[in-house]
């Protein structure tokens, strides 16, 4: 079931805006959660370890960011951890997108 978040989860030892409509917040598990004020509904709950490793990461997602903004073709994607996956793309002029994906393998 896909919960519809219209503020930071209520465990929330730590919180910070990641622009107009996102946030990112840790709980007192130590859990991080990337959310979206806009009741999407999206967000993703990364642990401890998880986070670590997307943050040690981040000079190489920000080096994929900026050959993309540059049309430099880009076939970056990062493996966090479990089935997450953190692909940077640039197909689209100047679009350029981060995402931080979970595939689900169906049997």
């Amino acid at each position: 079931m896909l919960r519809i978040m219209t503020q930071v989860p209520a465990k929330t030892k730590f919180s910070e805006s990641l622009g107009d409509s996102r946030y990112v917040s840790v709980d007192v598990d130590r859990d991080v959660t990337i959310g979206d004020f806009n009741n999407s509904g999206k967000r993703t709950l990364l642990t401890t370890p998880r986070w670590v490793r997307l943050v040690e990461e981040m000079d190489q997602i920000d080096s994929a960011v900026e050959c993309a903004a540059m049309l430099i073709p880009t076939q970056y994607k990062f493996h966090v951890g479990a089935n997450w996956f953190i692909p940077v793309s640039g197909a689209f002029a100047r679009d350029v997108c981060v995402c931080v994906c979970r595939y689900i393998a169906i049997a």
